[in-house]
């Protein structure tokens, strides 16, 4: 290998680790999504997004007729089992962190979530649930303190 072709192949490596170690660290920046978890409580599911303060962002939830129903260059593929689905999406987030992603509880209405998009101050994600009970859906939003807020989608069957 030449040297000028080994200093390249060096450089890249120290860019990716440079780049990989700022995702993290990016997490406490301002309008970044820093966690996504699902929570069960008895009859009723959660999808909680954490997201860093000042709010600068829009948030919403719209309903979508099949899994790749997506806009803003999603996979075709996306497979997430379920009869029904929403989209949550954040517009004008802090959009290079790296998420932290919970979905291990175990969940009877909730059957899916994927993250569709993360990408040019944009995220979003799919959340998959059962039609079998009827559940009523809501999407709100509370400050937990002055560092942070918390967008919920609740799940009620």
């Amino acid at each position: 290998m030449k040297l000028s072709g080994f200093l390249g192949l060096l450089c890249s490596i120290l860019l990716m680790v440079n780049d990989a170690s700022a995702k993290t660290a990016l997490c406490q920046s301002k309008g970044a999504i820093t966690s996504v978890k699902k929570v069960k409580s008895g009859r009723t599911e959660y999808l909680i997004f954490t997201i860093n303060k000042p709010a600068g962002y829009k948030a919403s939830m719209t309903t979508l007729r099949n899994p790749n129903e997506m806009s803003e260059g999603g996979d075709a593929n996306t497979v997430v089992k379920g009869c029904k689905y929403k989209k949550i999406k954040f517009n004008s987030v802090y959009w290079t962190c790296q998420i932290a992603e919970d979905f291990s509880a175990a969940t009877t209405c909730i059957e899916g979530v994927k993250r569709l998009e993360q990408f040019e101050g944009v995220v979003s994600y799919m959340l998959a649930y059962s039609c079998k009970q009827n559940p009523k859906i809501q999407f709100y939003w509370y400050a937990v303190s002055k560092t942070q807020i918390k967008y919920v989608v609740r799940v009620k069957y």
